[in-house]
């Protein structure tokens, strides 16, 4: 195809609004990884601070069953968080969960 100098290709227009739409397309999906990214931080943060807690509090405990209700309590919570971490690693990836 010949185009003229100056003429703009009537393929180009399309092409062009289809590249742009597929920018903000992938805008929108960064930013949908960038919050869910936040909410797992927030999530792990949270668990950690729990485990911080619960390891001052059994400081404190004399029973034995408190303190392995204490301790399988902490081994919940560090298993949430290695999959807290999982989901982190996939969404710095760009994947799905």
């Amino acid at each position: 195809m010949v185009h003229q100098q100056g003429g703009a290709c009537p393929d180009s227009t399309m092409s062009t609004q289809m590249y742009q739409e597929r920018v903000n397309r992938l805008r929108r999906e960064l930013a949908d990884l960038q919050q869910r990214l936040s909410e797992e931080t927030k999530r792990e943060a949270d668990k950690i601070k729990r485990i911080a807690q619960i390891e001052v509090t059994t400081s404190r405990s004399t029973s034995l069953s408190m303190l392995q209700s204490k301790h399988r309590e902490i081994a919940r919570l560090e298993e949430d968080i290695g999959q807290i971490q999982a989901k982190k690693g996939k969404h710095k990836q760009g994947g799905r969960t």
